[in-house]
């Protein structure tokens, strides 16, 4: 299951990253710290409960999670701090991408 569960953290990686780049933070992994608490406390504002729907509605979509899988493998990733493990192989991959291609 190791091996499912870190394709899982890497969608999330990859899609919290592209939902990164439209907030007013300058670091993503200070998104993930202030998102984590938001988890930990259960208190989100109206935008941070539309991301978390957002993350939920993509697992949902490409893995065919129901919302209470999705969210345990979206408040693993906060509560882990898999970000941390996971950002800089996802920027990496995005970064050989799309200068691959240009």
């Amino acid at each position: 299951m190791l091996k499912f569960d870190n394709y899982v953290f890497f969608t999330i990686c990859e899609y919290t990253l592209d939902m990164f780049k439209r907030t007013h933070y300058s670091r993503y992994r200070s998104f993930c710290y202030d998102f984590k608490a938001n988890i930990e406390l259960g208190d989100f504002s109206k935008v941070e409960r539309e991301r978390l729907f957002s993350i939920c509605g993509h697992l949902m979509l490409v893995y065919g999670f129901d919302i209470e899988e999705a969210m345990m493998y979206i408040g693993r990733y906060f509560k882990e701090e898999k970000f941390i493990t996971f950002e800089l192989p996802i920027r990496s991959v995005k970064e050989y991408f799309s200068s691959a291609f240009n």
